[in-house]
Order: structure tokens, then C-alpha cells, then sequence
């Protein structure tokens, strides 16, 4: 195999795996009697292995455009017939048609703007927490997700995985990209939880220092960084003015100058954000009778009083009011 046909391999099962844990995770009412067992309202696959029937359990649809440098169809189709072969799932393989007018029909799906996309970090560049601590990566995670467009967030970020220094190149990556592609740090158990291989034989090594982060011990903490993003991530799925497509508008946005203030409008309401990171409380101008009702607030709440915003350090703060 060739390192495209090894990828192709790997992403087949990496997207098996998460399509298991979809289907072990649904209630027993929505499954077949015959292919599963449910006791308590769980759900246990059957191994896909052991009958016959089970092969048609699960159908991974895999969505791409012509294969271009990854060979032609009938190659790829060897490829996922010998996945279903050795796994018992099958591979459906739809390809996209490309043309010059697909940019046309995903402008039109965004009203003809596209979307921003802010990522908080990706595989080429230095981690968030190599910068910010984690109280400050709240401030930084606030930010993200109170914009429009689509946010991204990186693996581990939410988290606050760190940038590792003097690490191998792998494939290219030279050391200061291999800093961001250290494996995931799930729980405090062989390998952080990302493998039971052993140690030497991770793509590469893990964060050395004793007290990193992993997404087990964030979860159970009540104010970690996780659950920070969790609840931002719950406050924009549950407010239109927040989310993707709703326009903002920057009402004191001065260079070298803090707060950041800005405002979402969505089709009902509208959400004003103040936000400032640095460590002294600001003041700026700002024409509105009131800020509206708190919904979201870390640090000390921003406060208005005449015409005069005022935002404490280290603070970022979202008010609603109805359009």
C-alpha cells in the first residue's frame, strides 16, 4: 500500500469505531430485537463477526469528492470490500461532483456571505495553552464562540493540552508542528488512555509534565476549562443571536485599546459582548440607556453607567435584550 491507501485505510476506521460507539449509544426501542440485546435501557451491538446478519448492521457513508491522487474507484473499492471483509461493516462510497458552480451553491447556503471560521489552534501552529493559562483560555473560548461563522475547536484545546517543545519531526512536521500533534490526553492511565501500545511506539510522545490535563479530570471538576466550553458551547446552540449566521457589529473596537465591544443581532434578540483580557479594569463610550440582562459573565460583570462602559480585568461579559 501506498501512504494515501494507508490513510484512506486508517480513516475507514477510525469513522467505523466512532460509528460502533453511535449505535452502541442508542436507546434499545430504536434498534432491531434481532441484532441487539438491551437490559436497562442500554444497548449492546452484536459482534459483526460472529453471524452473517450482523454484516449488514452498520454502513459507513463516506462523502469526498473524485479521488484524484488517491487512485481510481476500483482501487479504493478493493480497499473498502477488504474492510468489510475483515470487519463485517460495510463501506458506502458516494463521490461528490465537483464544478466551477459548487462555490456558487455553498454561498448560497450562507445567504451569499460564507462563513468565517476561527479555529482556536490546528496541527501547524503553537497550542493556546503554550500563551494563555486556563483562566485566560476562558476568556480566549468566550470569544470564539460569541463570533459568527463556524468555530473550531482544536483536539485537547478544550482541554488546555499543551505545545510540547523539542519534539522529532514526523512526517514533515518539524518540531514546532509536532509540538500540537501529541496524542490525546483522555485519562490518568497507560499512555494517558490514547493507547496500550507501548510507550516507544506512539506516533509521538506524550506531555512529560506531571501535572498536564486530561479530559477525565477536567470533566469531574466544576469550573475546568472543559466544562467553561461546555457551557459556552450550550449558551450558543440556545440563543439564534449567537449562533453562526446572526451579524455583528464592533461598537468600540480601538487599536492597542481595551474592552472589545461588540454586538450579535439575530432574527429575535440581540447579545453584547464585552470583553476584556488584560489585567487593569477599561472604560469606553457606549450609546445605550442599558446593557439588557446578564446571560453569560467570567470575571466581574461589565457595567454601564452613564454612556460610560466599564469592564474589570480578566473579564468577559454577554447581556441580552429582546429586538
Amino acid at each position: 500500500m501506498n501512504t494515501m491507501k494507508k490513510l484512506l485505510a486508517i480513516v475507514l476506521a477510525m469513522v467505523m469505531v466512532l460509528s460502533l460507539a453511535a449505535c452502541a449509544s442508542k436507546p434499545a426501542d430504536n434498534t432491531k430485537p434481532s441484532d441487539t440485546k438491551s437490559t436497562d435501557n442500554t444497548t449492546k451491538a452484536t459482534d459483526p463477526k460472529t453471524t452473517d446478519a450482523a454484516k449488514t448492521d452498520v454502513t459507513i457513508e463516506l462523502w469526498t469528492y473524485p479521488v484524484g491522487n488517491w487512485g481510481n474507484e476500483a482501487e479504493v473499492a478493493k480497499l473498502t470490500d477488504a474492510f468489510t471483509a475483515e470487519t463485517g461493516i460495510k463501506v458506502k462510497v458516494e463521490y461528490l461532483a465537483y464544478a466551477d458552480g459548487d462555490d456558487k451553491i455553498n454561498a448560497a447556503l450562507t445567504a451569499g456571505k460564507g462563513l468565517i471560521c476561527i479555529p482556536s489552534g490546528n496541527h501547524d501552529m503553537s497550542r493556546l495553552a503554550g500563551m494563555l493559562d486556563q483562566e485566560e483560555m476562558k476568556i480566549a473560548f468566550a470569544f470564539l464562540l460569541s463570533m459568527p461563522g463556524a468555530p473550531f475547536l482544536y483536539y485537547g484545546d478544550e482541554i488546555g493540552m499543551r505545545w510540547i517543545d523539542g519534539l522529532p519531526s514526523k512526517e514533515g512536521s518539524r518540531s514546532y508542528r509536532a509540538g500540537s500533534r501529541t496524542p490525546m490526553q483522555w485519562a490518568d492511565d497507560l499512555n494517558d488512555g490514547f493507547s496500550d501500545a507501548r510507550p516507544d511506539r506512539l506516533y509521538l510522545p506524550l506531555d512529560p509534565t506531571p501535572a498536564h490535563p486530561t479530559a477525565e479530570a477536567q470533566m469531574a471538576a466544576p469550573n475546568s476549562l472543559w466544562q467553561e466550553v461546555h457551557r459556552l458551547i450550550a449558551l450558543r446552540q440556545s440563543c439564534e443571536a449567537l449562533q453562526s449566521e446572526a451579524p455583528v457589529a464592533f461598537l468600540y473596537a480601538e487599536p492597542n485599546r481595551y474592552p472589545l465591544v461588540y454586538e450579535r443581532t439575530g432574527k429575535t434578540g440581540r447579545v453584547l459582548v464585552a470583553c476584556n483580557p488584560g489585567r487593569e479594569s477599561q472604560t469606553c463610550p457606549l450609546d445605550r440607556a442599558a446593557l439588557g440582562t446578564e446571560i453569560y459573565c467570567h470575571g466581574q460583570s461589565a457595567t454601564l453607567e452613564q454612556g460610560l462602559l466599564t469592564a474589570p480585568g480578566e473579564s468577559i461579559s454577554f447581556f441580552y435584550c429582546e429586538n
